[in-house]
């Protein structure tokens, strides 16, 4: 990768800088014995930062930034509801490119709106199937992908995903789609009773009084989507699936 500029920063300070050439090499000379932070960047690639040794005489060092070709911006829009917000992503990539070009939809997921799907006005309320969300994942590129794999929390208090189909997907052929169906299922935590003693009469599916607040969970959750492609078989490429509350009062701050 040529044009890319590499530094080496030792632990007292001293800063070198390269810039790499036509053949993506760059070469310091006369550079003392320690330790230093050794970084990579170039626009539209991913940054490497990694602490290196640099000992007597002669040391080669590969690194291996990621080309990026997905963009995602993100959007924070109030709605008509009070302390509630929805999330706008606005998703670029690069089609017809030599290189796997993965995007996954949906990217983030709203677990407030899933809480909401089981309402429960009771001190216990079972677990619940309560919809389906099909992830759909996509290579825009001209390389198939490999080893395609989703990972969803199942640590939420409430909210739970179950993957169905092939997990992971072999081969992401170039200019295809996949779709891994998951179910949600629901757990809600037990009721607070306002005004009432909560070992009460709420108990084996009685219906509690008007003034009952469900609680809900402020657990913070990730999951992500893993690809490998040929030339990056162990190291893979990680992308992010955000699951958000968008209830701005609902969690201490």
């Amino acid at each position: 990768l040529s044009g890319a500029i590499v530094r080496l920063v030792s632990t007292i300070g001293e800063r070198l800088e390269l810039i790499t050439n036509i053949s993506g090499f760059a070469t310091f000379v006369n550079v003392t014995e320690g330790a230093y932070q050794l970084s990579v960047q170039k626009n539209g690639h991913s940054s490497f930062s990694s602490s290196v040794t640099v000992p007597g005489g002669r040391s080669l060092r590969r690194v291996f930034v990621n080309r990026e070709v997905v963009s995602v911006t993100w959007s924070v829009v109030p709605t008509s509801v009070r302390d509630t917000y929805k999330v706008v992503l606005d998703i670029e990539f690069e089609a017809f490119v030599p290189m796997p070009v993965i995007v996954i939809e949906p990217m983030v997921i709203d677990l407030d709106a899933l809480e909401d799907m089981y309402p429960c006005y009771q001190i216990y309320c079972p677990p619940k199937n309560v919809t389906v969300i099909n992830f759909k994942v996509s290579n825009k590129g001209l390389i198939q992908a490999e080893q395609v794999s989703l990972s969803l929390p199942n640590d939420h208090d409430v909210v739970k995903f179950f993957i169905e189909g092939s997990n992971p997907l072999d081969i992401l052929p170039a200019q295809s789609s996949y779709t891994w169906p998951v179910t949600v299922q629901v757990t809600p935590i037990p009721t607070i009773i306002i005004g009432s003693d909560p070992e009460g009469g709420g108990k084996n599916g009685v219906a509690l009084p008007p003034n009952s607040i469900p609680k809900r969970s402020c657990k913070t959750v990730s999951g992500s989507m893993l690809y490998h492609a040929n030339c990056d078989e162990l190291r893979g490429t990680l992308v992010a699936l955000q699951f958000i509350q968008t209830r701005k009062s609902k969690c201490p701050h």
